[in-house]
């Protein structure tokens, strides 16, 4: 059912769990921005996921791969547009997946621009190795010395953000529209932002900046495109232009944008008649796109129509649950939410207590808890589906939170049961009796 369920999310972009590897990456996001059928080939072996490898593997059917170097590292492979315009984290993440850290290490050791502008930007971030700032610069600068566009970028990125050089947003502005001129378009999204903002000093200018995003979108930058979208639909810089919205936040979702994805079918909700399915419905693949690029909104959309048979679609909870579970992957609270309360009630998937509480217990002890999510923890709890036995005591920890902080009668009324049938002991002498007077306030 699972592989049913990723064909219908994300052609052939599936999987549900992170990938084993030292940056955490997403493997999911990682393989849906694969466009050269080598890099794909070298991912149906790199990878842990049997349901990606089985879809990545479908993804070559037809395709000869025969004359693919193998021995040739995958930053070898990257296009144009690739270079241009993806974010350097997500060249980085393809190339720690496909190669692996240790032979990024040994080309950078060669004097590889290309290696070193990565090497480079993984150690400022931390993302992979240790992070050491002082070697990053030095490997930045060694790359865009030898006019490697990853390594001038992030170089000028050092400076923007103040690391490992002193932060100057006016000079680092400089930088970025003299690469943007070289035609990056991740330069022209980021000079396009500054001026949108008016950042470090830099006198505010929306149409300018929409002119800068406009230079981004149409160098390959998905962001740049996001933006300029923004401002088609919202009237900033720009009168308000609905189509040119949706054009633009087309682009820039297949230009791998998953927030991109996310905006466009908002934007297309809310200019097209519900009962429109056939207009509503050719934009769902952008949706499904979105999701398998790591944008959580676009996976929780997917899940509230499938839960709940939209748009024309056929019901179906075990897409919607699964669909919840990468919206809870990717960071949205309230894919978590649904995903670990329809764990407990078994929605479209096997009922698991021990998993809902696992899913639940960040929202209960965040900052901020939601209260609703700690009582569902404490219901996982007293049922103990998929534990040992019911686990009164934690139960009635989740219960007293939810009760005491927020009045919640339902978790009031679920701790007085406890305490009545003896299942958990009293906090102090008059706790049941300061519960029944809460449930009469």
């Amino acid at each position: 059912m699972k592989r049913i369920v990723c064909a219908v999310l994300t052609g052939l972009m599936c999987g549900f769990a992170p990938g084993a590897y030292t940056a955490n990456i997403d493997d999911t996001s990682v393989s849906a921005r694969l466009n050269d059928f080598c890099d794909v080939k070298v991912f149906v072996s790199k990878t842990d996921d049997p349901d990606l490898k089985t879809f990545a593997s479908g993804k070559l059917d037809g395709q000869d791969v025969s004359d693919c170097d193998l021995s040739d590292p995958s930053w070898n492979r990257f296009a144009a547009y690739e270079v241009g315009g993806y974010r350097t984290r997500w060249l980085l993440d393809r190339v720690l997946l496909l190669d692996g850290i240790d032979r990024l290490q040994a080309a950078s050791n060669r004097a590889d621009p290309t290696a070193q502008a990565l090497l480079g930007y993984a150690k400022r971030e931390g993302r992979g190795v240790t992070k050491d700032v002082e070697g990053a610069i030095s490997l930045l600068s060694r790359a865009c010395e030898a006019e490697n566009p990853q390594g001038c970028l992030e170089t000028v990125y050092s400076e923007y953000w103040g690391r490992g050089a002193p932060q100057d947003v006016a000079a680092a502005l400089v930088g970025f529209k003299g690469l943007c001129d070289q035609g990056m378009g991740t330069a022209c999204d980021r000079a396009g932002y500054i001026i949108s903002r008016g950042e470090g000093g830099v006198e505010t200018d929306l149409v300018q900046a929409n002119i800068y995003f406009t230079k981004a979108c149409e160098n390959y930058s998905g962001n740049g495109c996001t933006k300029l979208a923004h401002s088609y639909k919202n009237g900033t810089g720009s009168p308000v232009y609905e189509a040119k919205a949706i054009d633009t936040y087309y682009r820039g979702c297949r230009l791998w944008e998953g927030y991109a994805c996310s905006q466009l079918w908002d934007t297309v909700l809310a200019t097209t008649d519900e009962t429109d399915f056939f207009s509503l419905q050719a934009y769902m693949p952008s949706l499904e796109l979105g999701c398998s690029l790591g944008s959580g909104s676009s996976c929780f959309k997917i899940g509230d129509i499938y839960n709940k048979g939209r748009y024309g679609t056929t019901r179906n909870e075990t897409i919607a649950y699964y669909a919840m579970a990468q919206a809870c992957k990717f960071g949205q609270s309230n894919g978590c939410y649904n995903q670990g309360s329809w764990l407990i009630s078994g929605r479209g998937v096997e009922a698991d207590s021990r998993k809902a509480i696992e899913v639940l217990r960040p929202l209960c002890e965040r900052e901020r808890p939601d209260y609703q999510a700690c009582n569902n923890a404490g219901s996982a709890a007293y049922r103990g589906i998929g534990m040992a036995g019911p686990d009164y005591q934690l139960a009635a920890d989740f219960y007293r939170k939810a009760c005491y902080f927020s009045g919640m009668p339902a978790a009031c009324s679920s701790m007085i049961d406890m305490l009545e049938d003896g299942e958990t002991q009293p906090l102090q002498a008059n706790e049941l009796s300061v519960l029944r007077a809460k449930m009469a306030e």
